[in-house]
């Protein structure tokens, strides 16, 4: 347990073939996924945010483009996201430097989390397109009213920069 730093119990954290981390959400992911079909669970770059990435948005930094909600505007988000968060789990591969970044799109199975959360920033007032950035373990919140493939992309950018002017 001290060796991966668990918090909790029970854990599951799943390793590759070398004892290197594949994900410490081995719990969720099983569960989400009991036949195993997405085996051995390596984390996608880019998923809708759900009751279920709390753990995520607790543990590391999460960049999260709001919509309505529907369909039409999950996919837009996906689209402009995709391309953005693979490029940077790839960099972030060959180098660990790199701090984690989560990426996340409010859709259709977002619900009431995405409340919450914007009411723990202080931003219950932002709705979609927009984009949040949060890390709850460093107390730092920002906020762009707009989300372009140019708005997330700037962003990433100060973030692994160390320049991106956050409050708390």
């Amino acid at each position: 347990g001290e060796h991966f730093e668990v918090d909790g119990i029970p854990s599951l954290i799943i390793l590759d073939e070398n004892n290197k981390v594949i994900t410490e959400r081995g719990r969720a992911v099983v569960s989400n996924d009991p036949e195993g079909k997405e085996f051995p669970w390596h984390p996608k770059p880019l998923t809708e945010l759900t009751p279920d990435s709390a753990d995520v948005i607790n543990q590391n930094a999460c960049l999260i483009v709001l919509t309505d909600q529907t369909e039409a505007e999950a996919e837009k988000a996906k689209e402009l996201l995709q391309p953005i968060a693979t490029s940077y789990v790839e960099e972030r591969k060959a180098n660990e430097s790199l701090p984690a970044l989560s990426f996340f799109y409010e859709g259709p199975q977002t619900g009431p989390i995405i409340n919450a959360l914007k009411k723990l920033l202080e931003y219950s007032e932002v709705t979609g397109p927009a984009v949040i950035f949060v890390d709850i373990r460093e107390q730092a919140k920002y906020k762009r009213n707009s989300a372009s493939k140019e708005d997330v992309q700037e962003i990433v950018d100060s973030f692994k920069a160390g320049k991106l002017e956050t409050s708390p």
